[in-house]
Formats: C-alpha cells, sequence, structure tokens
C-alpha cells in the first residue's frame, strides 16, 4: 500500500494539474465569446484577447497532451480538443 504522504502529494499534483486544464479551456474560450466585439477595446480586454490567443494555441498543439503525462490527469487529449471545437462550433479544426 503506497504512503498516505505520497497519495496527499499525488492528489495536490493532479489538482493543480486540474486546475491549470479548467483555466486555459475558460480562457481560450474568451476569444470565441467576445471576438464579435469590433469597438475599441480597453488594455485589459485587449492583454485577455492576446492571453485567449495563446491558450488555444496551447489547446491545439501538443501542450495539452504534456500537461496531461506532466499532472498525471488521465483525461485524452484529442478527446477534449475535440469537445472544445464543437462546444465553439469550430468544424474547421476538426
Amino acid at each position: 500500500m503506497a504512503n498516505s504522504t505520497d497519495l496527499v502529494g499525488l492528489l495536490l499534483t493532479n489538482t493543480i494539474g486540474m486546475s491549470i486544464l479548467c483555466e486555459t479551456i475558460k480562457t481560450a474560450g474568451y476569444m470565441f465569446i467576445h471576438s464579435g466585439v469590433v469597438s475599441k477595446r480597453s488594455h485589459s480586454s485587449k492583454t485577455m484577447m492576446n492571453e485567449s490567443k495563446d491558450c488555444f494555441a496551447f489547446i491545439q498543439g501538443t501542450g495539452l497532451e504534456l500537461l496531461m503525462e506532466d499532472y498525471g490527469i488521465g483525461y485524452d487529449a484529442d478527446n477534449l480538443r475535440i469537445t472544445f471545437y464543437n462546444e465553439f462550433h469550430l468544424r474547421k479544426y476538426l
């Protein structure tokens, strides 16, 4: 049986990984929700849009697989990616 200290470390690592994953997906979605706004954007809005583009690139590339592997998250990266594309009607990326 595993040491309880090892299990706590594993639990914390997995929780951090899931938090990163959730925030990345949420931030990447910002771009598609707010992309239709053509008015003058504030500095914080422009910063958020740039961050959103970076998160979307992370999801499109191998970053998602690396996150899953590094934090021991047992999800299928391709399935998450397809779900994200379907959620925002991005069929061109499938």
